[in-house]
C-alpha cells in the first residue's frame, strides 16, 4: 500500500529540486502556461504551482535574511 504525500509536501519537494535541463518548479509553470494556452485549466496543476510559488517566495525571503546577516556593517 501506499500513501500520497500532501501537496505542501510536494510542493516543497519541487521548489527545492532540479535536473540537468533546469529545476522542477519552471517546469511545472511552464507546464500549467501551455495548458492554458492551449485552453486547458487543470485547477489541481494550478494549485501545486501556487504553493511551489509560495515555497519559492519562503527560501528566496530566508536567503536574503541570512546573507544580510552575513554583511558587516559599515557604520562606526
Amino acid at each position: 500500500m501506499t500513501s500520497k504525500l500532501p501537496l505542501e509536501a510536494v510542493a516543497s519537494i519541487l521548489a527545492r529540486a532540479c535536473r540537468a535541463r533546469g529545476s522542477c518548479a519552471e517546469y511545472l509553470y511552464l507546464t500549467v502556461k501551455h495548458l492554458e494556452a492551449w485552453g486547458i485549466r487543470d485547477l489541481n496543476l494550478w494549485k501545486l504551482q501556487k504553493l511551489v510559488a509560495g515555497e519559492l517566495r519562503a527560501i528566496h525571503k530566508l536567503e536574503g535574511m541570512a546573507s544580510q546577516a552575513r554583511v558587516p556593517s559599515r557604520s562606526g
